[in-house]
């Protein structure tokens, strides 16, 4: 997994989606972001995976429920 700041990752923005691993973007040294790429990655456990796909999973639907749509 990469470990960049936020400064970091806005002035390599391109770099950061293109390359095939997980990123952990920090804001004054703390937690802030996974970018985690769609293509298949076999680095992150499974249960971490799962656990950040229903987090993303509710987030999404959560705004959706605030924007008034639904996914169709």
């Amino acid at each position: 997994m990469k470990l960049v700041n936020v400064q970091e990752f806005r002035s390599r923005v391109k770099a950061s989606i293109d390359t095939p691993e997980t990123t952990l973007i920090t804001r004054y040294g703390r937690p802030a972001a996974f970018l985690i790429p769609l293509e298949a990655n076999d680095e992150m456990p499974d249960h971490i995976r799962c656990e950040l796909l229903k987090v993303l999973g509710a987030f999404i639907q959560n705004e959706l429920k605030k924007a008034n749509m639904t996914e169709d």
